[in-house]
Order: C-alpha cells, then sequence, then structure tokens
C-alpha cells in the first residue's frame, strides 16, 4: 500500500505542474493520497500572488563617453513627450593640422560628418530637425555643478546654451544604412555656412604668423580651446514628432566637422587645390540628456529616485525607457503567509509573469523582444543592491514569450524560484531588498515598455506560486 501511495503522490505532482503550465489563476488545494493513507500527508498548493507594481525614476544613467551622441524627439501617448539632447565639444587639436594655412586660403565649403547607429526608436519615416546651439558654461564635470559625489555627466545633466543655434539641419534617420560598398555605416553630411571656419582661420594665421602682433592662440593652448570653444548642444526642434537616435562618435566611427579650403599647398581635386581641417568632437566628455515634456499619467509625481509611484496612480500601468530613467518596481507583501503553511514546506515553482500593454505597440513603437531585461534587487531609496539569482548564483534574465502571429499575446516570464524562497522562509538572503526592479539590461536603450496592471486584466503582473507543504 505504501509503494502504490508513493507512485499515486507522483502522479498527482506531475498533474499539478500540467495544470499550472496552462496558467491557472485559480487557487488550488490538494490533499495527495486521502483516498489511501491519512490526509494532511503532503498538499500540493498552487495561488497567484499579489503584487503591488509602481514606476520609479533613476536619476544616476552615466551617458558621458558612451561612444555616441544621441538625439531626438518624439510624442509618447503613455509617458508624455521624450526629447534627448547631446552636449559635446571639439577636441583639441594642437598646430601639425593647420600649418598650410596662409594669408591666400580660401574657405571652400563646411559640412558635419556623421553616421547612424543602430540605436532608434520612434517614426523614422518623418524629418527630424535640430539646431547646434552654443554652449554658454564650460563643460566640466568637476567643476561641482553635479549632484554631489557625481564626476560623470548622467541622463538628468544639462548646461545652458545660446537661443539661437550656430546652424541647423534636418535628416531622414535610416539606421541600418551603409556605404557603398555596403562595409560600413553610411555618413551623412549637413553644409554649414562657410563663416563657421572664420574663427578658426583666423586663430591658424596668427598662429602661422601671417597676422600681427603675435598671441598665444586655440592650436598653441589647450585651455585657451577649452575657453573659446565651450562646445555645442545639439537640440531637436522644439515640435519635432519622429524618434531618437544615435550618431556613432568613437574610435572607429567619429562625429566631426570638416572645413574645406584652397591655398598654396600640393593637393589637387579634378584640378582644384584644396586640403581639409577636421574638428572632431570629443568622446570623452560628450554626454546627453534626457527629460519627459508634457508628462503623461501622473508620471510627473516622480520627483526623485526615492519616490515610488503606484500603478493605482497612473491608470494601472508601468513604464520602462532606460533614457528617462523609468523602470518598474515590484513588491511582495503577502510571501511571508507562506511561511505558516504546513510544517515542512518546499517552493517547487515561482514565476513572474509580466505583459506589455496590448495597444501600446505598433510598428513604430514596436515591442523590444530582442532586448535583454534585467531583474534587479533595490533597497528602500531605489538603488539597485544587487541582481536577483537563480539557484546556481546566475542573474534572472526576462525571458520573452513571443506570438509572432497573435503579437498582442506575447509576454514575458521571469522563474524567481530562487528568491521567492529566500523570501518567505528569509534563509540565504545576501541582502535586505525593499522590492525587485525591471529594466532593460542596457542603461542606453532607447525602447520603452509599458506594462499592463489593470486589476479587471487577465494579462495584469502577476506571480504564480507553487507550494507542496507536509502536515
Amino acid at each position: 500500500m505504501r509503494q502504490r501511495s508513493c507512485y499515486l503522490f507522483l502522479s498527482i505532482i506531475l498533474s499539478v505542474f500540467a495544470v499550472i503550465s496552462c496558467n491557472s489563476d485559480s487557487f488550488e488545494l490538494h490533499d495527495v493520497g486521502d483516498n489511501l493513507v491519512k490526509p494532511s500527508t503532503n498538499v500540493i498548493i498552487t495561488d497567484t500572488v499579489s503584487i503591488k507594481a509602481s514606476t520609479v525614476i533613476k536619476d544616476s544613467i552615466q551617458t558621458q563617453s558612451s561612444g555616441q551622441l544621441i538625439i531626438g524627439r518624439y510624442e509618447d501617448p503613455y509617458i508624455g513627450d521624450i526629447k534627448a539632447t547631446t552636449y559635446t565639444r571639439l577636441a583639441y587639436m594642437g598646430t601639425s593640422s593647420i600649418s598650410s594655412i596662409d594669408d591666400e586660403t580660401i574657405i571652400d565649403s563646411v559640412v558635419f560628418v556623421a553616421s547612424i547607429g543602430t540605436r532608434y526608436y520612434g517614426d523614422t519615416l518623418k524629418t527630424a530637425h535640430f539646431g547646434f546651439h552654443t554652449i554658454t558654461e564650460d563643460m566640466d564635470p568637476n567643476d561641482n555643478s553635479l549632484k554631489e559625489g557625481d564626476v560623470t555627466y548622467k541622463n538628468i545633466d544639462k548646461l545652458p546654451y545660446k537661443a539661437d543655434p550656430s546652424f541647423s539641419f534636418s535628416i531622414d534617420v535610416k539606421p541600418n544604412r551603409k556605404n557603398y560598398a555596403g562595409t560600413a555605416a553610411y555618413e551623412y553630411r549637413f553644409p554649414i555656412d562657410k563663416s563657421f571656419a572664420d574663427p578658426f582661420i583666423e586663430e591658424a594665421l596668427i598662429e602661422n604668423g601671417f597676422v600681427t602682433p603675435s598671441r598665444e592662440t586655440i592650436f598653441t593652448k589647450s585651455t585657451l580651446w577649452k575657453e573659446k570653444l565651450k562646445g555645442f548642444a545639439i537640440v531637436p526642434k522644439d515640435d519635432d514628432n519622429s524618434c531618437i537616435f544615435n550618431f556613432l562618435n568613437d574610435a572607429n566611427s567619429s562625429a566631426r566637422i570638416i572645413i574645406y579650403y584652397r591655398g598654396n599647398d600640393t593637393f589637387y581635386d579634378d584640378g582644384v587645390k584644396y586640403r581639409t581641417l577636421e574638428l572632431k568632437f570629443n568622446p570623452s566628455i560628450s554626454f546627453s540628456n534626457f527629460e519627459i515634456e508634457n508628462p503623461k499619467n501622473n508620471i510627473d509625481k516622480l520627483s526623485d529616485q526615492k519616490v515610488d509611484v503606484s500603478t493605482t496612480e497612473t491608470n494601472n500601468l508601468a513604464f520602462i525607457q532606460n533614457g528617462v530613467g523609468l523602470s518598474t518596481k515590484l513588491v511582495f507583501p503577502y510571501l511571508s503567509s507562506y511561511r505558516d503553511v504546513g510544517t515542512s514546506n518546499t517552493v517547487l515553482k515561482a514565476e513572474l509573469l509580466v505583459y506589455p500593454l496590448e495597444d501600446s505597440f505598433n510598428d513604430e513603437t514596436h515591442l523590444p523582444t530582442n532586448v535583454s531585461l534585467a531583474f534587479s534587487q533595490l533597497n528602500e531609496d531605489n538603488i539597485v543592491v544587487g541582481s536577483v539569482v537563480d539557484g546556481s548564483s546566475t542573474a534572472i534574465r526576462g525571458a520573452w514569450v513571443y506570438d509572432k502571429f497573435t503579437e498582442s499575446e506575447s509576454y514575458i516570464s521571469y522563474d524567481i524560484t530562487n528568491y521567492v524562497t529566500q523570501q518567505i522562509y528569509k534563509e540565504n538572503q545576501s541582502v535586505e531588498t525593499d522590492g525587485l526592479e525591471i529594466s532593460f539590461t542596457d542603461a542606453l536603450n532607447l525602447e520603452r515598455l509599458i506594462l499592463d496592471n489593470r486589476k479587471d486584466s487577465d494579462r495584469r503582473i502577476k506571480l504564480k506560486l507553487v507550494l507542496a507543504a507536509q502536515n
């Protein structure tokens, strides 16, 4: 009889897992083998656990030295108008590049040259418009203008700049466009008025002895370069509603301004003498600011990182958008109540299910199913204090369950059995946590995700819990 009971017990466990795999929301209590042995020997409990969800905002995402110039603006119907502005400065170049400039030099043309990277979000079919505005303060993250303790520019930082742009440009964004050989990203070229080159040529003429009296110039002294060329803010037009994207600005692909000039030299192109003066943007000091204009769904209540705004205040929605710092926070307030179920309990499975809001994605605001989702532990100030790990101490990542035929049925699954076990029994906890955070693993990911947490929706955020309890 004992052997038969064991076989039946195992078969019932397998049957319960079959029920769970169908995502049942009902509470089930199974007395195992109660027709064969004394009741209350073993029970399998399946339950859907209540979760408190909210949105928090990060103000410490480093955007300096990212190797990219992130710019753009689009109107998000759930978050508000998301805007990215890049602040950058021309890299000091010394005297070697100006040796051929003399009093016969004539400016031929000036262009801004840059290649688009792979990051973008929004409607790339609409033309985007930008202005290069001169910054009016020094770009120096060590000048005490940042938040206390910071030494690098973050996503919330900005600098003052002149209202009127030095020059403007428009672009039809094509993130995957290649050069004619197909070997590298296509270089876009935007014309600039030739007068932009005048200060550089004047300084070069003084440096090369063609203008008196002589003096130190921006080419001989880097401090003068920084003082006179404070930098630029690349700002999207106020009413733009297109996309956010990135220009590459790293060792392999530099954003730059090229001055083409003619003079008494030996370089020819179609019979015309010319040389170039290339002014590259300094990648080590460049940074991007992100902000939400005209916020929606009470997102403006996120005054700082310590504030949680519950989904009950945001139309039962939670938000993820790394640029502006939005992430979703989850709290499981009732896990400790499972500690008293039986005398010896085991968490067989704990699966967190997260669903995108059905009408929140389309061809422009697509589902980020190719993006990895981080799962982190937060303290009471909403600062990340560690990753959520499985039983082998490997950081957990969200797994997209993607239905390409019915995209609206897609969702994200997390196996958090190890974490839930620790929370119920308060064992092997390396840190004390106040909740869990869902965000994109890439800090500068430009996509966004709107999560459904409506109480009357079968797509609300939920935790499926399976317990084996012994009395």
